[in-house]
């Protein structure tokens, strides 16, 4: 799991928040640290390029495609990886080690499931959601690159869910409102836009550690189904015996890494199944 914090400190703890939400729900703890210094999660001003080898390394050792969780700048940082691994082979997309936090003399990763040689830029990722991304943001010099394409998902991804919510300056266009935040795919990426209340707000939304403290609030969020259309706005209507806030976004995107989770699974153990021997 790649988390990508936003660009001011504040929001980090937000992040570990959030990481810790998903500990407490059964996403094993091992895979949403960086192994190089423990962290939770990458800063949005990291390069997308040394995220997208790292996704390369993580993928080649343990067999599973990482996926992404972007906030605030975070999400645009998100796409912006996308976009590096939907570049042509010819780009010399370098593997990096996060380790030892340096790149490696490659661009192309022995595919586990494979056993075939390919380049870092072909790989395509099961999940990628983003929240608050865009707004005033968009005028920071290191995001600049993104300005016309971040609302449009290219083909790197099979999934991707972008959040926002009304009147959001810092991470929503034409003041949060309107169409001009919805997400579309480029080509097959399957596209979801998520409405979230206007209540929650920008800088806090992935702090979620604290509906583990309820059982009730546990329990709903793991039965929690999301609507299947590609523009929604999900309402709650149960009354919870504890702190609920940012409940809605917390339940979609757990929904769907425990969805891709398992995915990533079957198709690792199908790869390592033995073929049957015809007679």
């Amino acid at each position: 799991m790649i988390n990508i914090h936003g660009g001011i400190a504040s929001v980090i703890p937000r992040m570990v928040s959030f990481s810790e939400f998903l500990i407490g729900m059964g996403y094993p703890a091992i895979s949403l640290t960086n192994p190089s210094d423990g962290t939770y999660s990458f800063s949005c001003y990291e390069s997308s390029e040394k995220i997208a080898g790292a996704i390369a390394w993580f993928y080649e050792k343990e067999g599973l495609r990482p996926m992404i969780v972007g906030h605030s700048q975070g999400g645009i940082q998100a796409v912006k990886v996308l976009y590096q691994f939907a570049a042509k082979p010819s780009d010399q997309l370098q593997v990096w080690n996060p380790l030892t936090w340096e790149p490696e003399k490659r661009c192309a990763i022995v595919d586990p499931l494979t056993g075939q040689q390919c380049p870092v830029t072909s790989l395509r990722l099961p999940y990628v959601t983003s929240v608050g991304a865009g707004g005033l943001t968009r005028i920071l010099p290191n995001q600049w690159d993104m300005n016309f394409r971040l609302r449009t998902i290219p083909d790197s991804v099979e999934e991707f869910t972008g959040f926002c919510k009304e009147y959001d300056l810092l991470g929503g266009d034409f003041l949060g409102y309107g169409p001009a935040n919805h997400f579309k795919s480029g080509g097959m990426a399957v596209v979801r836009n998520v409405w979230l209340p206007t209540e929650y707000k920008h800088g806090e939304i992935p702090d979620t550690k604290h509906l583990l403290e309820s059982q009730q609030i546990r329990d709903w969020i793991d039965n929690y189904r999301p609507a299947p259309e590609p523009i929604v706005t999900p309402t709650l209507e149960t009354q919870f015996d504890a702190d609920c806030a940012h409940i809605l976004w917390a339940a979609d995107v757990w929904f769907s890494i425990k969805k891709h989770w398992v995915l990533e699974l079957q198709r690792l153990l199908r790869a390592q199944r033995p073929v049957e021997r015809q007679p």
